[in-house]
């Protein structure tokens, strides 16, 4: 059901109900300010400013607290300054929004002089001033500044809170400065000092740290008035924005007004910002220059002293050596025989050893930790590296992994190899017995079975001192030299280490872990571990803890022998690796990697860890036991099923009753301990008893009681073992003084309480000597209440002391007498101090004595606290987890200070995360095949022993019933346990559990717990006993039972099966069992570099997950089936609900998919990607057989079988299209973006429509403005998932030796030109090292035909394409092939399997199309519509002409009917724009190729399109469809002109030319836009603050393709756009919308469309010339070459030369206009021909017949040879259809001639044209007998109808019939304005011999004064009539008068 926003219920009833009311804002604005000490903000009420645009003053409540916790209470909000607030959006989707703010700031600046005095908080001015008049208001912060410069209140800022006397007194409130009375006056000067109305004008000096309003919060609530009373309707408030401060401007007209505008963000703006810790020393302690470390600068106090990450960035070269072996001859004498006179040589070979040096080079640079939640592999980053000094074949390298605590480690690949064995496979080929492993990483354990690594202690308790070093308090102090004695060294110790273990955890030995209910897994935090292969490496893995120590082994070498760049760089004071290099927070691991002659270089190592341990709240009703005080209780006393009833703890109150959903073991994620864990149906509640505030319980201790009274008592997870105020510390120092004989310090004690002690801390504040000694671990002895302090001093004086001292044990923390008198109670967990001295801080209590009260701590505090500290304990009782739940990760992200949001639970709704959770935990639904009917509502279980008394294995409760024809199906949800299991070789199983065989149909009952290796049968069960059938039984009612009616009687999951799933651990899961199969689950890795919104954002796809922003809270939603909202209520729209217009949108074309193709990182291919496709044949169908691809990537999904249904979601959800928007009443401020709203629209036919809301856009006037999709249930709706259906991703070891099955599932398509492409699903039983698939085709559906061949092989890949060069149908079979090697021979042979489709005649079909490219010509892509101020649009040349071309043929546009072959039609969607009518229009040859659009009209938003799909059928006949988008952006700011906008983009239409592929290059493109107001060029300024007459760019949306701006405006693309690559939908057409803002006012400009289109190349290229030597050329042989010169060439030749062609082409192909020289030189023989067929990329189908004759002559420039033209061939008597362009002359000879085919002579007197030589000359007649224009090689003759004309006029003979009209050439302008005009033969040059005589008006040389010209019909002809009569001329039939008389122009068409 739709949730409602959480408001009070008497302003919901207001609203909707749409009572009246007014409204008001109130606005919270945060003042500047500074910091705190503890780098908080001060939350008093006096650091606001309240103001309202209510008509009066408001005193509103807003719940707010103020710094010491204490309630603000109300607040005056002032009336009159405040004008203006815009509306504000909430979005589906996480996304900023911004608010304006418009204040009235006229009296900016005001102040005035007077004489003061000052008494009880106020003002008194005796000068009569009155304070109001002159500007002053309620609510002004007001400056004093003394005449004098030195009054009692000078330079102080108070609060004004009212006036009295007139306005003559001012009452204030103080702020930061403290009001002084004074009763003598004083003059002052009081000025206005609120900085809500100085804006940018707020001083900042020189002082950059000085406050400012950049990144102030601001709060705007919105209020119902009652109109009649005037009160605040519910006393409450609607937050509608919290956001802060980005921007402010002030626009001042002195004449008019000023006005200052405060610019808004919203909370979401804050998410822009990256959050995470980088591996560098300088970002980590935040290191000052001078390398001081900073601590209220870093992300942690503790940081500043934390030194991991000290050599993080630096570069080292380690010079290792290793022994090489090598043989040496070695020679031996002897002497022998009577007095050794003879000598015997003997010579052998004798190893011996040699130093080797090599030189490892390790780039070390700060990087970013990721975050990773669940399951993943990640590399490590290197932050240390070196070797011991003495001991240069051994490098030791620390690898910064992610951030910490994480839970183990699970898994290490060594050079890209697991070290834990994928599979049997992997585990028979490389485990740690093989004698000859494939791979040099040997592996131990199976990841299939859930084996993981396993380690060992790696530290003793043993506790070491460490030597101070650099980083002493004390280190910069001088060292005085007394007698030769050093004192003031300082010389105490820093820290304390444990000490390093020497066994080790080895891959042979690790521990065994698998099914059922496991141990503990994984490297845990502080085990070692190591392995020998492929070299000798000791692993030390620390997970992360926030106060987690050093690592020992290095320590105890920086502090022995050293290391090797130790020893020659540092100086023995500086700490190279000591206690104080923590990685706090830093899931790290130490290798020491030993360098030897075979393994000479550091291995790539990668790290598979279980993610993140985070608090998960007890969303799922599952709680910590407790331990401690019920140690004896046993979760096996619960029964899975029954009733419990919850009782609370401390009094035994009866709370709510539940019951019992899952009883099972999982490891304590810190500890790896095994702990029970009970799941309930419910939490703990109680209305009094045990309430909840936002799903936050008020009491944290119950239990739970069953019928037989057993118990189980657990702690909720706010649960706290003690909270208080702590007692005083240690002992309280009453003296200090100097020993005289060794010159230490010592202090006398108050008590004896630090007897024994010898490690101390002194708390308090030293000053001389003393000074920054306090918090330092200082060794000593304590004897009769003296500390002698390993501290030397040379002389004391009375400056050293320490204030407030007091000295305690190290590490150590007194509780007060009311905690536990228990020793250990405390023990592991966490103190931490929640207010006063120390708050924040936070550290491990590792033991505790319940006698002295006295806790140790895993390390010191920084500030230790005292008696001003509150504190709590807590830990045992947290709900602490790494698991996989997407909603549970996204509250961890957005809670985490160092790596995420940094929010509080305050600032959420726990509640709807904690449904969110439960959502995601959704389990899957079983339907069951039974033989009888149950009744709805009945729960049902099955037994271990088949009886109705065994042990539960699995129960339900009955959903629905279905009867079949042969059998009953039920539908059991609330399901527990597994009513049926699959057999896998992989699988652990429990004891009752039944068992499914898939090939023979059995079914077994397990008797004996564990693997089943082989295959159970009836002959050999396997530890399983052979069963019929299974009895169910019913909960309460044994008696009444269902028997299963299949052998596979779980007929279905909603789900999927946990049996599917074969690396259950690796997906997060703790074992192989149902209950982990959950609706949606993520193990993701969070890169810290990329911003929290879009990390948020992708966590939130990964679940359909909705954040929203409700009333001042984050809660979040996941988006699923929802109910039909009620009617009449919120969530319910009318005809009457809807104000204005509705608009509804349907643009199937732009995401509607009919197959979706996916990934994820898959555990079982190396974490490799997984394809996921899901495919709909219905879907296909209603497209036309036109597949629809949408492609996803599931960057935090790892388990195949939540990715498949995510993509099936996303699949169904793209078939619902349609879109509304509309404005409705203000009850619409009750809706959540997100929710599902019904709407009844008659007009429509729409009767409880469903729609999901988008958009809400909340008007200032409370009217709401709505955008929402379609929604349908079937959206969500999971088909039944087969475990057949995952593609075999697994890496196998050892190759297969029988035959492979068949392959299945081939399909072929068509999606590139010229080019079938196949895809199929392999056999389960391929193996890749060994197997390839074979593609067969034939041209007839026939495996017989003699066409039939192998046409290609893929090796491990499931695709093929066939290049075909042409439009061709083919029909394709596919098989395995298998390659062996035979036992005896040792020779290689091959197996198949079978083919697939296994019939002759089952071929699966596939159709090439044409091999050639498809351009779409669209004329206007974008375009600006000009709308004038008073709402017109010009819709002026908006609409386009769209042609087609298929290679280089113009398509015929075929708009009706049956769609032709070799032809396209248009149809146009269209979004906000009703688009112009369309008609097929000729092109310039006369052919019907133009589909033109008329003008377009009624836009209805700013930036409207038009989506055009084109649908090209080619000659084949396969429908090809295209897309493509009109844009036009509707321009109201301005008109071009002289003083107007003109905004001009430089590329606003770009066409990319793409190769075959559709790749194509970003640099071919750059756009940016030339702004221009009148006169005036604006500059593009992206950056705030901003310059004058500058613009910048607001949200820019990109379409398929990703954009970026550069400082100058230029807009790019990056390469890794859509449009750069493919030839799909998707990645031919793109745009970037850009809205254009004036900087000076922040107002839209306009929005303008870029838009962006790609031509793909795939078309055959030009013909080219080859030339091959035969000799050099090894395709053509010396007959190839002999046949090819002369008339022997035969088909064998052509396949040759053919050959040749492909090999040496750019394109791997022959087209036609190919020219091709073979030459034999050996021969004297050569040869050139001309390709004349189709291209092709295969030379084995090329015939002679191909080629054209032998080319006897060549020519320069260009010639056209017979039958080698593309388009038609031009030859004798033929006639083309195609165009003929002529690009150089077109010479006529004296028998050639160039007629129209009616005119074949000049003498002929047909129409028509005639040119060429005739009788003697060249010769030109051109028209008819009567009309025409003739040269007969003389002289030329113009003949107008009966009027011949020559040059001479002699044959003028008669008037003209027309004359249009007169030009005089000499420019002269006539007006008849009534004087005199003169007309000259001169001006308008006619000879008078023209004239004369010819019954026409003769001008002659006499000017005609003040006359007249008359165009007038005369008896049926029209004649110029020019004369000086001033009466009235009849103009018969009409004509034009103009008369200069009567200064007229008439024009009749009458008379």
């Amino acid at each position: 059901m739709s949730t409602e926003r959480s408001v009070n219920s008497t302003i919901r009833t207001t609203l909707i109900n749409n009572e009246a009311f007014e409204y008001a804002h109130l606005v919270k604005f945060e003042r500047p300010q500074l910091p705190n000490a503890n780098n908080t903000f001060s939350t008093n009420a006096n650091k606001f400013a309240y103001l309202t645009d209510g008509a009066r003053d408001i005193s509103f409540n807003d719940g707010s607290t103020n710094d010491s916790g204490s309630a603000n209470g109300s607040q005056i909000y002032r009336a009159n300054k405040l004008l203006k607030v815009t509306g504000y959006r909430e979005s589906m989707q996480a996304k900023a929004s911004s608010m304006t703010l418009t204040i009235a700031a006229e009296t900016l600046g005001t102040s005035v002089s007077g004489n003061l005095t000052f008494a009880s908080s106020t003002i008194t001015c005796s000068t009569l001033i009155d304070f109001v008049e002159e500007g002053f208001k309620e609510g002004d912060k007001i400056k004093l500044e003394a005449n004098d410069g030195a009054g009692s209140n000078h330079n102080k800022i108070f609060l004004i809170t009212g006036f009295t006397n007139s306005n003559q007194n001012i009452t204030i409130e103080t702020l930061d400065d403290a009001f002084t009375s004074n009763s003598t006056g004083e003059l002052y000067t009081l000025s206005l000092e609120s900085e809500e109305l100085k804006g940018p004008l707020t001083a900042r000096g020189t002082d950059l740290a000085n406050p400012s309003f950049l990144n102030k919060n601001v709060e705007v609530h919105k209020v119902f008035i009652d109109p009649e009373t005037g009160e605040i309707k519910g006393n409450a408030s609607i937050l509608i924005f919290k956001g802060l401060i980005t921007k402010t401007n002030i626009n001042e007209d002195p004449s008019k007004s000023s006005r200052v505008t405060w610019t808004l963000n919203s909370h979401w703006a804050d998410f822009t910002r990256i959050q995470g810790r980088m591996t560098s020393d300088e970002t980590h302690r935040a290191l000052t220059t001078e390398g001081t470390p900073q601590r209220d600068a870093t992300l942690k106090k503790d940081y500043a002293d934390d030194m991991g990450f000290m050599h993080g960035d630096t570069s080292v070269n380690v010079l290792a050596t290793y022994q090489e072996k090598y043989q040496e001859l070695e020679v031996k004498t002897s002497s022998h025989g009577l007095f050794g006179v003879k000598t015997k040589v003997q010579t052998q070979m004798v190893d011996k050893f040699r130093d080797r040096d090599v030189k490892l080079a390790i780039e070390m640079s700060a990087k970013y930790l990721p975050v990773v939640y669940g399951v993943r592999k990640v590399p490590g980053i290197p932050v240390f590296a070196d070797t011991p000094s003495n001991d240069p074949d051994t490098i030791y390298v620390v690898y910064a992994i992610c951030e910490g605590e994480i839970e183990a480690l699970y898994d290490i690949y060594v050079d890209g190899q697991p070290l834990i064995c994928l599979n049997k496979a992997d585990y028979d080929d490389r485990n740690t017995t093989v004698s000859e492993p494939s791979s040099a990483v040997l592996c131990a354990g199976r990841a299939d079975k859930g084996e993981t690594l396993s380690g060992s202690t790696a530290i003793t308790g043993v506790v070491n001192s460490y030597p101070p070093g650099k980083q002493s308090r004390f280190y910069d102090e001088p060292r005085h030299v007394q007698d030769g004695m050093v004192f003031d060294q300082y010389d105490h110790a820093m820290g304390e280490w444990n000490s390093a273990v020497t066994g080790y955890q080895s891959l042979g030995n690790k521990v065994s872990v698998s099914g059922g209910n496991t141990s503990d897994v994984g490297i845990r935090n502080n085990q070692q571990f190591k392995l020998t292969n492929p070299q000798n490496i000791k692993l030390w893995f620390h997970s992360g803890r926030f106060d987690q120590e050093a690592n020992s082994q290095l320590i105890n070498i920086a502090t022995s022998t050293k290391f090797k760049r130790q020893a020659d760089y540092f100086t023995s004071d500086e700490e190279y690796w000591s206690p104080n290099h923590r990685l706090l927070d830093t899931t790290y691991v130490v290798a020491e990697i030993t360098v030897t002659e075979e393994a000479s270089d550091i291995p790539e190592l990668e790290f598979v860890v279980k993610g993140k341990i985070h608090e998960n709240y007890n969303y799922d009703y599952k709680y910590r036991h407790d331990d401690l005080s019920y140690s004896s209780e046993s979760a096996a006393n619960f029964v899975v099923g029954e009733s419990v009833t919850f009782y609370r703890t401390s009094d035994d109150t009866a709370l709510n009753t539940t019951t019992v959903k899952d009883v099972y073991k999982i490891a304590n994620p810190e500890t790896g301990d095994m702990m029970d864990v009970i799941r309930f149906g419910a939490k703990p509640y109680h209305s009094s008893n045990f309430p909840y505030v936002d799903d936050v319980p008020t009491h944290t201790q119950f239990y739970a009681k069953d019928a037989s009274n057993n118990t189980w008592h657990m702690l909720t997870f706010n649960h706290t073992d003690l909270t208080a105020t702590l007692p005083n510390q240690g002992s309280t120092i009453s003296s200090i003084a100097r020993n005289s004989s060794t010159g230490k310090v010592e202090l006398t004690m108050a008590d004896t309480a630090l007897s024994g002690v010898t490690e101390f801390k002194i708390v308090g504040t030293g000053n001389g000597q003393f000074a920054n000694l306090e918090n330092n671990t200082i060794k000593g002895t304590y004897s009769s209440q003296v500390v002698t302090l390993d501290a030397y001093v040379n002389t004391l004086s009375g400056s050293d002391t320490i204030s407030s001292g007091r000295m305690i044990a190290s590490r150590t923390i007194q509780l007060p007498s009311s905690a536990s008198s228990a020793d250990n109670f405390y023990n592991n967990e966490i103190i931490e101090v929640t207010s006063g001295t120390g708050v924040g801080e936070k550290r491990t209590i590792t033991d505790y004595n319940g006698t002295t009260k006295v806790a140790t701590l895993r390390s010191n505090f920084v500030d230790h606290p005292n008696t001003s500290s509150e504190y709590n304990i807590s830990g045992r009782a947290k709900d602490l987890r790494s698991g996989n739940n997407p909603a549970m990760h996204t509250l961890d992200y957005l809670l985490a200070k160092t790596y995420g949001k940094g929010l509080t639970l305050d600032d959420l709704s726990l509640e709807t995360f904690n449904n969110a959770a439960r959502t995601c935990d959704s389990r899957s639904e079983i339907t069951l095949s039974v033989t009888s009917a149950p009744t709805v509502g009945d729960e049902y279980f099955h037994t271990a022993d088949g009886s109705a008394s065994g042990a539960v294995i699995a129960r339900g409760t009955v959903k629905s019933v279905t009867a079949t024809s042969t059998h009953t199906q039920v539908v059991l949800n609330d399901v527990h346990g597994q009513f049926q299991r699959l057999w896998n070789k992989w699988s652990y199983y429990e004891v009752g559990d039944i068992v499914f065989t898939e090939a023979d149909g059995n079914i077994f009952r397990v008797t004996s717990a564990g693997y089943l290796a082989t295959k159970p049968t009836n002959a050999s069960p396997q530890g399983t006993t052979y069963i019929n059938n299974v009895t169910f039984f019913k909960t309460g009612a044994t008696g009444t039972t269902l028997t299963s009616f299949y052998k596979k009687y779980v007929e279905k999951h909603s789900l999927y099966s946990a049996d599917f799933v074969k690396y259950w651990r690796w997906l997060g899961w703790a074992h192989d069992n149902q209950r982990w199969v959950t609706r949606h689950q993520m193990n993701s890795i969070l890169e810290t570099t990329t911003n929290l919104f879009e990390n948020t954002n992708s966590m939130l796809e990964h679940y359909n997950g909705m954040l929203s922003y409700s009333n001042g809270k984050y809660e979040l939603e996941v988006e699923a089936q929802e109910d039909a909202p009620a009617d009449n209520g919120v969530y319910h729209i009318t005809q009457a609900d809807i104000i204005g217009n509705l608009n509804v949108t349907d643009d199937p074309s732009r995401k509607s998919f009919n197959t979706i193709n996916a990934s994820v990182s898959d555990p079982g291919n190396k974490w490799s990607n997984t394809s996921v496709a899901f495919y709909n044949s219905d879907f296909v169908k209603a497209d036309r057989n036109v597949v629809k691809t949408g492609n996803l990537k599931f960057s935090g999904i790892t388990n195949y079988w939540n990715g498949r249904i995510n993509a099936e979601k996303f699949l169904r959800e793209s078939r619902f299209p349609l879109q509304i928007s509309f404005t409705t009443m203000p009850k619409g401020i009750l809706m959540k973006a997100g929710q599902v709203l019904k709407v009844d629209y008659d007009r429509f036919e729409w009767n409880d429509k469903l729609f999901r809301i988008v958009d809400l856009d909340i008007q200032p006037d409370c009217l709401v403005k709505i955008s929402a999709v379609e929604y349908n249930d079937d959206m969500y709706v999971i088909s039944n998932a087969r475990q057949t259906g995952v593609t075999n991703t697994e890496i196998p070891g050892t190759a297969q030796t029988g035959s492979p099955g068949a392959p299945t599932a081939l399909t072929a398509s068509t999606d590139k030109f010229g080019t079938t492409v196949l895809n199929w699903t392999r056999a389960t039983s391929f193996v890749e090292p060994t197997d390839a698939t074979e593609v067969w085709a034939a041209d007839a559906n026939n495996r017989s035909d003699s066409s039939f061949a192998k046409v290609g092989e893929a090796d491990d890949e499931t695709t093929f394409s066939h290049a075909l060069g042409a439009e061709a149908a083919k029909y394709y079979w596919i098989r395995h092939k298998r390659t062996i090697r035979k036992r005896k021979s040792k020779s290689k042979g091959n197996v198949f399997s079978a083919y697939f489709p296994n019939s002759a005649t089952g071929g699966v079909a596939g159709t090439a199309l044409q091999s050639a490219a498809i351009t779409v010509t669209i004329t206007n892509p974008s375009m600006t519509l000009q709308q004038t101020s008073a709402g017109s649009i010009n819709y002026t040349g908006s609409g386009t002409d769209i042609q087609v071309l298929l290679g280089e043929s113009i398509l015929v546009a075929d708009q009706d009917g049956a769609q032709a072959n070799n032809t396209f039609r248009v149809s146009a969607a269209v979004s906000d724009i009703t688009a112009g009518s369309s008609s097929v229009v000729n092109d310039g040859s006369g052919d019907a190729t133009i589909v033109r659009f008329g003008n377009h009209s009624s836009a209805l938003s700013d930036t409207p399109v038009i989506t055009y799909t084109i649908t090209v059928k080619n000659g084949v006949g396969t429908d090809i469809t295209l897309t493509r988008y009109q844009h036009f952006a509707v321009v109201t700011d301005g008109v071009v002109g002289a003083n107007g906008l003109s905004i001009i983009p430089t590329n606003g239409t770009h066409n990319f030319a793409g190769d075959a592929t559709g790749a194509a290059s970003a640099t071919s493109f750059s756009c940016e836009f030339n702004v221009r107001e009148g006169t005036t060029a604006f500059t593009y300024d992206g950056s705030s603050p901003y310059g004058s007459n500058t613009f910048r760019y607001g949200t820019i949306v990109d379409s398929n393709v990703a954009s970026s701006v550069a400082s100058t405006g230029v807009i790019t693309i990056t390469g890794s756009s859509n449009i750069l690559s493919g030839t799909g939908t998707g990645n031919v057409e793109g745009s970037i919308t850009v809205p254009i803002f004036d900087n000076s006012d922040n107002s839209l400009l306009t929005t303008q469309i870029i838009s962006l289109t790609k031509t793909v190349g795939g078309g055959q290229r030009g013909g080219s010339i080859f030339t091959f030597e035969e000799s050099t050329t090894s395709a053509i042989s010396e007959s190839n070459a002999a046949n090819f010169a002369d008339s022997n060439f035969s088909n064998s030749d052509a396949i040759a030369v053919g050959t040749a062609i492909i090999a040496a082409s750019e394109d791997n192909d022959i087209v036609s206009n190919d020219r091709i020289t073979v030459t034999d030189t050996s021969l004297n023989k050569a040869g050139t021909r001309v390709y004349t067929g189709n291209r092709v990329t295969s030379a084995s189908s090329l015939q002679t017949s191909d080629f054209s004759s032998l080319v006897v002559e060549s020519f320069d420039g260009s010639v056209i040879v017979d039958g080698t033209l593309s388009a038609n061939k031009l030859t004798a008597d033929t006639t083309l259809t195609n165009n003929l362009t002529v690009g150089s002359n077109l010479v006529v000879g004296t028998s050639g001639k160039f007629y129209s085919a009616n005119k074949t002579a000049y003498t002929d007197n047909d129409a028509g044209f005639f040119l060429g030589y005739d009788s003697s000359a060249y010769k030109l007649n051109v028209g008819t007998a009567t009309n025409h224009l003739k040269f007969d090689g003389t002289n030329v003759t113009l003949r107008v109808g009966d009027v011949p004309i020559d040059g001479s006029y002699t044959n003028l003979t008669s008037k003209p019939t027309i004359i249009d009209k007169i030009v005089a050439p000499d420019g002269t302008e006539f007006t008849p304005t009534g004087t005199t005009a003169t007309l000259t033969r001169a001006s308008l040059d006619i000879d008078s011999t023209y004239l004369d005589g010819q019954g026409a008006a003769i001008f002659g040389t006499t000017a005609v004064s003040g006359g007249r010209i008359q165009l007038k019909a005369v008896s049926g002809t029209n004649k110029l009539v020019l004369g000086s009569s001033s009466s009235a001329t009849t103009l018969d039939g009409g004509g034009i008068d103009i008369n200069a008389f009567t200064q007229q122009i008439i024009i009749s068409d009458t008379t």
